[in-house]
């Protein structure tokens, strides 16, 4: 039950995150909820399971809907600071204290606004990245193994992903200039 569930939540994720990202972070709620109450309660009854799995299964879907972006900015800015580190960490880059927060603020707002000019591209490399993760972790190989395998859901993914937003993006085009066709020819006959 538990290799399906996975199964398809890592397919959701790389095929159809970018649509649907909302139920993409219910079901990793819901997840997180599980082994949440699981934590808590040594032998928790299957009530108290499913009502903390749909507890934070609804939480995580509020928050996926409301505070998108700025869930997005946040990760752009912790990320960003965390990789600007560790980019001077292996370029021996001495820093102090102070310089060490500088560069953590400034690669946290220039990654931050990266994530959300580009969030659609963000959302597709994320949901390709946690459905290809999810599968990595379901390989039963060795681990060099799983990482080559890793590669070919990851790109699998990313390229469905951006194949159907191209769809979306050339349809909504479409739609824009059919409409002002419509304008126009509406105004030509007053």
């Amino acid at each position: 039950m538990i290799l399906w569930s996975k199964f398809l939540l890592a397919s959701i994720s790389l095929f159809w995150g970018r649509k649907l990202y909302w139920a993409l972070a219910g079901l990793s709620s819901c997840w997180v909820g599980i082994q949440f109450i699981f934590k808590i309660f040594p032998h928790p009854s299957n009530q108290t399971v499913i009502i903390g799995a749909v507890a934070f299964g609804l939480i995580g879907v509020m928050v996926a809907l409301f505070i998108k972006h700025l869930l997005v900015m946040i990760a752009g800015f912790i990320v960003g600071g965390y990789a600007f580190t560790q980019i001077c960490t292996i370029l021996h880059v001495s820093m102090t204290s102070l310089s060490y927060w500088g560069v953590f603020i400034i690669g946290g707002f220039i990654l931050a606004a990266f994530f959300m000019i580009f969030f659609e591209l963000v959302l597709i490399f994320a949901t390709a990245l946690c459905g290809a993760y999810i599968f990595y972790q379901m390989l039963p190989f060795e681990r060099n193994i799983n990482i080559a395998i890793l590669i070919i859901p990851f790109f699998l993914g990313i390229n469905y992903q951006f194949t159907h937003m191209r769809n979306d993006q050339v349809q909504r085009f479409k739609n824009i200039d059919l409409d002002r066709f419509l304008q126009k020819s509406m105004k030509n006959r007053s």
